[in-house]
């Protein structure tokens, strides 16, 4: 698995043990160790941890994992790369399947009622294009909230500290595009 070897090179690179990017990244060890072997590919969130901990960008983490000779990309199936019925409540379906040199990560997020996510924060240059689909969601970016109804749209700056959240006693789902810098 292509994943895991550029994980291992970057992260040799920043000369950091397992441990400590493990520390730093809070991704568990054993994760990151099944991650660099190959055995496990993890989430786009943990990828995210793992790429803020090295100060290095998604695609840089991504780069050898796409056949460079294919241009169009047709998804017949959403690849779920994350699923939580926690207190998070949210699924994400990845929309493409190979993501080396693409510039944008289109992605359907389902939340379920009175959840929400994580705060997050992409690399800087990083931008969200987010379609409300079904349901009501609120975002939160930088402490002001922008209520979104179904039909909606908000284009930010994803390296702005943000989160989502259903406020509703129904299911919400909108489509996030991320441009990847």
């Amino acid at each position: 698995m292509e994943l895991g070897h550029t994980l291992k090179e970057l992260r040799k690179k920043k000369r950091l043990t397992l441990l400590e990017l493990s520390n730093k990244s809070g991704v568990a060890i054993a994760t990151l160790s099944r991650m660099e072997n190959g055995r496990m590919t993890g989430t786009v969130g943990s990828h995210e941890q793992i790429c803020k901990a090295l100060d290095v960008s998604l695609s840089d983490l991504y780069r050898n994992l796409e056949d460079r000779t294919k241009t169009v990309e047709s998804a017949e199936h959403a690849l779920m790369i994350e699923h939580s019925n926690g207190p998070e409540n949210l699924s994400r379906e990845l929309f493409i399947s190979n993501t080396l040199d693409k510039k944008m990560l289109p992605m359907l997020i389902k939340l379920g009622p009175g959840s929400g996510s994580k705060e997050e924060r992409n690399n800087r240059g990083s931008e969200k294009f987010i379609y409300v689909t079904r349901g009501a969601i609120e975002i939160n970016i930088n402490g002001r909230k922008y209520p979104l109804k179904q039909g909606a749209t908000l284009y930010f700056d994803a390296s702005l500290s943000h989160s989502f959240s259903n406020n509703t006693k129904n299911q919400s789902e909108f489509l996030s595009i991320q441009t990847v810098s």
